[in-house]
């Protein structure tokens, strides 16, 4: 008898978002071998060691990007910490008033299973870097970097959660420029977001950091999880309210002002993939390098790529969507 033939299973391809892969592609193709960043790094005492090793690593492959954003060489310090590493921290006036940061390192020192966690901290052209013992100052620096918990290793942390140094560093980036090339100085977080939306200012550091960072983008996609699970679980309403291309435009131009909400990285992310892929990274670098305190983002924008932001807003809505759906 002929023996029955055992059927070949099908295999399904691998479906992914044609829009997010061309401006994840165009990200890599950008990058260069040669930096215009520099950086030094502080590593906490009770940093895990692999740990740093891949942060470094996502740092140095950002900085091949970012670099073509700069029009000087610029050194930018890259911190790496954890709860157990604060107490030292405190004498320094750039952690000594941060009470965000303090709130979610007690909370560490509280809850021993938190393995998975990051607060992206520091992330900004600072003006002066004091010890608040003996008041002696360092002068204007880029610092950036990311404080976790001190259990945390490569194997507990994903993806995302090793990226947000890189996050940090291009929102220092992009201060280079918000000021006129000055350091930070006391602003209203109203003209903050004069000079740039919060969602692209978020949104932007979201999706560059993951796009230049990491190099699979599968891995990209693996990295976005944290942001699209936190639009799931903190934002329902939100998330239920977005059923038409006019239901995402409503929900960014609410967002354009005062809100540094969770939503703003997942959505920002999303809108920048269309952004990219559409206008590619050129224009994005010349919007980055014009926008400053003292003339509306809006016009900036329109200057760059000849539409207002909420014309932009239309446009994207549609990808928007079917990544907050899909």
């Amino acid at each position: 008898p002929t023996p029955t033939p055992t059927p070949t299973p099908s295999v399904k391809p691998v479906e992914f978002n044609a829009t997010a892969k061309k401006a994840f592609d165009i990200i890599q193709a950008a990058k260069i071998q040669s930096s215009n960043l520099t950086y030094t790094y502080r590593i906490g005492t009770f940093a895990a060691p692999d740990v740093t090793k891949v942060v470094q690593k996502y740092v140095e492959n950002a900085a091949q990007v970012y670099s073509l954003f700069l029009d000087s060489p610029r050194v930018v310090t890259i911190h790496v910490y954890t709860e157990k590493d604060m107490p030292a921290l405190l004498d320094n006036t750039m952690f000594a008033t941060q009470t965000g940061l303090k709130f979610f390192t007690d909370s560490w020192i509280k809850d021993e299973s938190q393995i998975n966690a990051s607060y992206g901290f520091p992330g900004t052209f600072y003006n002066s870097e004091c010890s608040v013992s003996t008041n002696q100052c360092t002068g204007p620096a880029g610092h950036a970097g990311s404080a976790y918990p001190s259990r945390a290793t490569t194997a507990t942390l994903d993806l995302h959660a090793l990226a947000v140094p890189s996050h940090e560093l291009f929102h220092v980036v992009q201060d280079f420029y918000r000021f006129y090339g000055k350091p930070q100085y006391a602003v209203t977080e109203e003209v903050k977001d004069l000079s740039m939306r919060p969602i692209f200012r978020e949104g932007g550091a979201t999706f560059m950091a993951y796009s230049s960072s990491l190099t699979d983008f599968a891995q990209y996609e693996n990295a976005l999880v944290f942001d699209k699970n936190r639009l799931t679980k903190e934002y329902p309403s939100d998330l239920k309210a977005l059923n038409s291309a006019e239901d995402v435009v409503s929900l960014l131009v609410k967002l354009e002002r005062l809100d540094r909400s969770g939503r703003l990285y997942g959505l920002g992310a999303f809108l920048h993939e269309w952004l990219i892929a559409n206008y590619g990274l050129d224009k994005f670098i010349t919007l980055t390098k014009k926008h400053n305190v003292g003339k509306e983002f809006n016009e900036l924008f329109t200057e760059t790529y000849g539409m207002s932001l909420k014309d932009a807003y239309t446009k994207a809505a549609p990808h928007i969507l079917e990544r907050v759906k899909g």
